[in-house]
């Protein structure tokens, strides 16, 4: 694995952020592989830490309820950046620049105050996602990155296109990029 610390700003590019090239033949294992090597400073955690999102009653239910489960894990009504909510998020990109279920053109892009919002729109099915604020609050966020179909969305993430989703994450902590070959923007 060939990890590459780039100097300078923004999502990609800042402090504590790295671009990991992640050969083909080893995405399903090299990735988690050496965030394990990397996570030696971890707390420990049982599955007490371990928080499902139930899906029953509509999708507003579903996220309130959710949202309540992770203010009581964490212990207060808000989050603060001395005191992430993770110790480490490993998220996905798509081929249209959306993670978790935060997808573009959706209203949940511009939400800041839940913690859990419903997505209605974007995809035939109503989903639940976790909202910008939680997923930033963490000290580790890793971004696993495979295929093609994703180069050309990698790249405007990189380059921080704010018209996609995944170039908005901010977290507190550091971030990683955990990037497959065919993935790899093109120079």
């Amino acid at each position: 694995m060939e990890l590459a610390r780039e100097p300078g700003t923004g999502l990609g590019t800042g402090p504590g952020t790295e671009l990991a090239r992640v050969p083909g033949t080893e995405l399903d294992r090299g990735p988690a592989t050496e965030l394990t090597k990397r996570s030696g400073d971890w707390p420990q955690r049982d599955d007490t830490s371990i928080h499902g999102i139930a899906t029953d009653g509509t999708p507003r239910e579903a996220a309130a309820r959710y949202e309540r489960v992770l203010k009581t894990y964490y212990g207060s009504e808000s989050l603060d950046e001395a005191r992430p909510l993770f110790d480490i998020d490993i998220l996905g990109l798509g081929p249209d620049g959306h993670t978790a279920s935060l997808i573009p053109g959706t209203s949940v892009l511009e939400e800041r105050h839940r913690w859990v919002a419903e997505v209605i729109g974007g995809r035939p099915e109503p989903r639940i996602t976790l909202t910008y604020p939680v997923l930033e609050s963490s000290r580790h966020t890793a971004f696993l990155v495979a295929g093609t179909d994703k180069r050309e969305a990698l790249s405007r993430v990189l380059a921080g296109d704010q018209a996609l989703p995944a170039a908005r994450i901010r977290p507190v902590g550091d971030l990683a990029w955990f990037v497959d070959e065919a993935a790899r923007p093109q120079p």
